[in-house]
């Protein structure tokens, strides 16, 4: 019989081998408890992976209880109806209610273990470990293509294998359906409470600026940053380099996404992030062929413009030259402006046209940037959605929700929220 066994970075394709390697070393007449310890989670869409890894893993080996322990501050993130529809549900029709347990293991440190153990009670007890560098993640675990190198180590040690569990038993945990009960003045519930939202902000730069040409100076021409020339001709000057908007465009129509956006933002509570909107109000609908007709304007726009403007570029390029104030640069205007163009082009065809989104729409939609460790931008973000709700004589519906959260002691209800 095995002790150990080890398989070394690793990058796709280890969930299957991890299952192939338990099919050879498990005793496939036992059943077995299944331990799943793991500092991160998929996301929501992710969720059913971890499923399905579990349903695989019953193929050939007979599972008969399913017991999670996760980091607190994953929880938070993910939020407790989601891991109970995306995850447990799909478990206890499966299972059994009973036979499935999710403990948040709560500390101030990170419960950082990546881990999985099947255990027979029974006569002649059987079993495995498998401790890796692998979270059971899209990223981590369930790895495709483009995941991390992994490693991981195999063992059929009943010692190494009870002392896991003694350990897993021995964390500060509590069930999940026991987590929502949040003391307010925790900073776990103030995370919770501004996890539950997103942020609509204000995009702020230009079509001018991003096809503006920036020449870099000289040591001559860093001295004479404060002359009345460079102005003249319309320069912008920063320490090191000075740029000019050469490339001017008309408002083009609103598309209707951006209208959505504009709405949605006068529903959220403003902080300096932008506006703060529960998530489950965020219903935008994405607009590809408005965001094709914008290309395609844009693209016509800077060619047609380039044609009129690129003799004088060139002319002011050239005085800025000769007399030393600029450093020389392979790179003509009409390479800078395609240049341009072509990464709009890749994030459209590669990214949903993220960033060429900002410049139709002039807002964006992001996430919370700040993760459980920093403490003082959290704590910050609360104060401001706690105190404008509370101050506020006509509420909006965020606000609304905020203050149900609090009153009732659970940040779920925020997006789980029915108005009376």
């Amino acid at each position: 019989m095995f002790e150990t066994q080890v398989f070394f970075n690793q990058k796709k394709g280890k969930s299957s081998s991890l299952i192939n390697r338990l099919n050879e070393v498990i005793d496939k007449r036992k059943k077995y408890g299944l331990y799943i310890a793991s500092c991160y989670l998929p996301d929501e869409k992710g969720l059913s992976k971890l499923v399905e890894f579990v349903k695989e893993l019953m193929n050939d080996i007979k599972i008969y209880e399913v017991n999670f322990y996760i980091d607190a501050r994953q929880v938070v993130k993910l939020s407790t109806p989601i891991i109970e529809t995306k995850l447990l549900k799909p478990l206890a029709r499966l299972f059994g209610d009973e036979q499935v347990s999710f403990h948040v293991v709560e500390s101030e440190n990170l419960f950082h273990t990546k881990a999985l153990a099947l255990i027979d009670n029974f006569d002649e007890p059987n079993g495995a470990l498998f401790v890796g560098s692998s979270n059971f993640t899209s990223a981590g675990l369930f790895a495709n293509k483009g995941g991390n190198h992994e490693t991981g180590m195999l063992s059929s040690n009943l010692n190494d294998i009870y002392n896991f569990i003694e350990s897993l038993q021995e964390l500060p945990v509590c069930l999940l359906q026991d987590f929502s009960a949040y003391k307010l003045d925790s900073y776990t519930f103030q995370y919770s409470l501004v996890s539950q939202g997103r942020f609509v902000h204000k995009w702020q730069q230009t079509l001018q600026q991003y096809f503006a040409i920036r020449y870099e100076l000289t040591e001559q021409g860093r001295r004479e940053i404060g002359s009345e020339q460079l102005k003249s001709m319309g320069f912008d000057i920063d320490a090191e380099t000075i740029s000019k908007q050469f490339l001017q465009f008309d408002s083009f129509v609103d598309s209707a996404e951006a209208e959505e956006l504009k709405n949605l933002r006068r529903k959220g509570i403003e902080t300096y992030l932008g506006h703060w909107v529960p998530k489950s109000m965020i219903q935008v609908t994405k607009n590809n062929a408005d965001l094709n007709k914008f290309y395609q304007w844009l693209e016509d726009s800077v060619r047609m413009q380039l044609a009129r403007k690129e003799h004088e570029i060139f002319e002011q390029y050239q005085l800025l030259l000769e007399q030393g104030i600029i450093k020389p640069t392979s790179k003509k205007a009409s390479m800078v402006f395609e240049d341009r163009l072509a990464k709009l082009r890749k994030d459209l065809d590669e990214n949903d046209g993220h960033k060429l989104r900002r410049f139709l729409n002039k807002f964006e939609i992001f996430d919370l940037p700040y993760d459980f460790s920093c403490k003082s931008e959290i704590k910050d973000l609360y104060d401001i959605l706690v105190e404008s709700s509370q101050a506020a004589i006509r509420k909006k519906e965020a606000m609304k929700r905020i203050n149900q959260a609090i009153e009732e002691k659970n940040p779920d209800l925020i997006n789980d929220w029915i108005e009376e």
